[in-house]
């Protein structure tokens, strides 16, 4: 890694300052090329002609990049009067975007979870700045204004005299929200059909656990925490060995079906919660499956309705936040339970 550094370290650019392990671009500076900055927060107040990623430190962008801009394991603000002219993508943390301040391309935000901690880790081994030097064209008249109007307080000015290259920020089509939705409903129908499945091939395991969640419904709720505690550790472990790594790849790839087989005994329980309510005499396992699937769906539908009907207003983003936050709330509940009563019950096998 370090001699990956040191090969790179030769096209490093001198027009961005180091102040307290942050590395600004001024106002009157102008970056030409991709920009990538590992272990240290960024500024941006000036221009950047090309990529900007951003691994394992915070950026304030209040100037220019050209391209796209990419932060990993740590917070994005982009602020009014800055110009984006490709797509955002934060991955693991926030991304606050101000009013004023116009991005082009599309915002994207992942949460990879325990992997997240993995590019945190990069700050104790390797910090740099590295620029992949590139050739300014002569039609970029806009970027070259950073240059010559020095007697502007801000780059809002310098993109509002220049706005034949600026285009209004685009909303998000009917389309694409709806097609989120459609995503998101997706998910929850075929997850339930998955879990249906488990409980029609190991309906004697989906018994075992269903009972041993009735008996022990705290007790598997606890365990299921304190296995999602444990899980990025235990990765880390048996990452760290040649023996271990095909071992932590299977226990990757096999904690989504581990999942869906947990989830099974939940469906049914918590169906059984719901049909008791409405007082439904003629209960079955596939009933109570079906009772629990409608209620997710319900929930996630009227969650990505927040998706599809984007307004502002102060109580409708208060609601919004309320059934994003309670929408997720049931999933991580039934993620928990899930991986909770796998282990309580032993799998549900028994001698």
């Amino acid at each position: 890694m370090f001699l990956f550094y040191m090969f790179l370290i030769i096209n490093v650019s001198t027009e961005y300052k180091e102040y307290k392990n942050k590395v600004i671009v001024d106002k009157k500076d102008t970056l030409i090329g991709d920009v990538s900055v590992i272990g240290k927060d960024v500024e941006v107040l000036g221009g950047i002609k090309g990529d900007l990623v951003v691994i394992s430190g915070d950026l304030k962008l209040e100037g220019f990049v050209k391209g796209d801009v990419a932060v990993i394991g740590g917070n994005c603000k982009v602020y009014k009067g800055s110009l984006v002219l490709g797509d955002i993508v934060g991955i693991g943390d926030k991304i606050h975007i101000e009013k004023n301040a116009k991005v082009e391309g599309e915002r994207v935000t992942l949460s990879p979870g325990f992997l997240l901690s993995l590019f945190k880790i990069l700050k104790f081994f390797g910090k740099g700045v590295f620029i992949t030097k590139g050739e300014p064209k002569k039609e970029e008249v806009y970027l070259d204004t950073l240059e010559y109007k020095e007697e502007s307080d801000t780059l809002e000015k310098v993109i509002e005299e220049k706005e034949e290259f600026i285009e209004v920020e685009k909303e998000e089509t009917p389309k694409k929200n709806f097609l989120k939705v459609f995503l998101i409903m997706f998910f929850v129908v075929f997850y339930s059909f998955l879990v249906s499945l488990v409980r029609f091939v190991f309906p004697g395991s989906v018994e075992n656990m269903r009972r041993e969640l009735e008996l022990k419904p705290f007790i598997s709720l606890a365990v299921g925490f304190l296995v999602q505690l444990l899980y990025p550790s235990f990765l880390v472990i048996l990452a760290v060995s040649i023996l271990g790594i095909p071992l932590a790849l299977a226990l990757i790839f096999s904690t989504p079906f581990f999942l869906i087989y947990g989830s099974s005994p939940l469906f049914i329980v918590f169906g059984k919660f719901i049909l008791d309510k409405f007082k439904y005499s003629k209960i079955s396992d596939f009933k109570c499956i079906l009772a629990t699937s409608l209620y997710l769906f319900l929930v996630s539908l009227i969650t990505s309705l927040f998706l599809y009907f984007d307004y502002e207003g102060f109580f409708y983003k208060l609601i919004k936040f309320f059934f994003f936050s309670f929408s997720f709330l049931n999933f991580y509940v039934v993620f928990t339970f899930a991986t909770g009563i796998i282990f309580t019950a032993k799998l549900g096998i028994k001698r």
